[in-house]
């Protein structure tokens, strides 16, 4: 036999044998603890959950409450309050129904809360919780964005005054350092001039003393 085979054919018993061997519930019921166990009908909750040796046991929704498809949970729904008007009570299989008086709209999907229509009534609506808690949102979030613009403009300011310390500074620097080599500058050019005093000086001494010793000379020949 082919070692590929051997799998398929246990397989196929396999799945023989949960099809053949499997519980087959009625509608309403579930496959648990080897058993088909119920579950319960609208209208009740499950006070019992069900075992190997006893049924799901159910109890009726008391007042206030209700279930309106088979479950497997241990309490029922609570009956949705209207604030104005009940198009329909609540019973043990069904929710209330809701609606507004005239003049008035639902203020969510449920219609269980009212406000005035400013439309018909010429009034002004009533403020919702959720329309308080979002214009509160919208305020917390207009606050935060005038925070960051302030900070912002703070942090630009700051740097202007910065930048414009640092430019000052650098100027007067440059003055400084301009004027002290201009001072340089005078300081050398005077002491050049010094000098140059100094050498016209010693060279009309030397052509006076080279006159001196020529007249020496001269007169001595003279006399020979």
């Amino acid at each position: 036999m082919d070692p590929l085979c051997f799998p398929l054919v246990v397989l196929c018993l396999f799945r023989l044998w949960t099809v053949t061997y499997a519980i087959d519930c009625g509608e309403g019921q579930f496959e648990g603890q080897e058993r088909c166990c119920d579950m319960c009908p609208p209208g009740q909750y499950v006070k019992d959950f069900c075992t190997k040796d006893q049924q799901t046991v159910c109890s009726p929704c008391e007042e206030g409450y209700f279930s309106s498809q088979y479950s497997l949970f241990d309490r029922c729904d609570v009956c949705q309050l209207c604030q104005q008007n009940y198009t329909q009570k609540c019973t043990p299989t069904t929710d209330a129904v809701c609606s507004c008086q005239p003049g008035f709209l639902c203020s969510n999907s449920l219609c269980s809360h009212c406000q005035e229509d400013k439309d018909s009534v010429g009034g002004t609506p009533k403020v919702s919780p959720t329309q308080t808690a979002n214009k509160q949102g919208n305020a917390s979030d207009l606050v935060s964005v005038i925070l960051s613009i302030s900070f912002l403009l703070l942090s630009v300011v700051l740097l202007l005054l910065l930048a414009t310390s640092c430019l000052r500074k650098l100027r007067r620097l440059s003055r400084d350092t301009n004027a002290t080599a201009d001072n340089l500058a005078i300081t050398a050019k005077t002491a050049d001039f010094q000098l140059s005093q100094e050498e016209s000086g010693l060279s009309l001494i030397i052509q006076d003393v080279s006159k001196d010793n020529e007249y020496v000379v001269q007169f001595n020949l003279d006399k020979v």
